[in-house]
């Protein structure tokens, strides 16, 4: 019997699923090993200590998504940019919401305040970190020439960080 081809956008939107939810789910974890330890420090809201642990999130996101996006464009070179921005705040979404339910029954159970607790407006953050993260990703992954690389990623950047100044006043 003759083996049929697969259709190739059924194949990336494999890969995008797979890929993104497994990144996210280890961003979760791992966030919810770093409350942990926040948690058991005592970490007091607002102390440098709190400031840390926000720095190890976003780095942790940053490494997250930009795991996620290399392995999607390293098992199928040709998958469409879009998918690849898709992963930039699918990634973050399913690590903080993870996160969030985590510490929200953990304090139920408790019934403790939630120490961890977030919100809605974490969670954009987090995928907008996601969003940018890919960007850059995706500029280095797509463009092959070096100069254009290092120009392209900071009229990225520098964009990114007018629309942010303008949307905070």
């Amino acid at each position: 019997m003759a083996r049929t081809k697969a259709n190739p956008d059924m194949l990336d939107q494999s890969i995008m699923i797979k890929a993104t939810v497994l990144a996210g789910v280890v961003f979760g974890i791992i966030l919810i090993i770093v409350g942990s330890i926040r948690n058991y420090i005592g970490v007091a809201q607002g102390s440098v200590g709190d400031q840390v642990h926000t720095g190890i999130n976003l780095l942790l996101c940053w490494v997250s998504v930009l795991s996620a996006i290399k392995t999607m464009n390293s098992m199928r070179k040709g998958i469409p940019h879009w998918r690849l921005l898709t992963a930039g705040f699918i990634v973050p979404l399913v690590g903080v919401v993870m996160y969030q339910l985590v510490f929200h029954l953990v304090s139920t159970f408790r019934h403790a305040k939630d120490a961890n607790a977030t919100g809605f407006k974490s969670v954009l953050f987090y995928m907008a970190v996601g969003m940018v993260v890919a960007g850059v990703a995706l500029i280095n992954l797509r463009v092959k020439n070096r100069k254009k690389v290092i120009i392209f990623e900071a009229v990225f950047i520098i964009s990114i960080a007018l629309l942010f100044l303008l949307l905070m006043k």
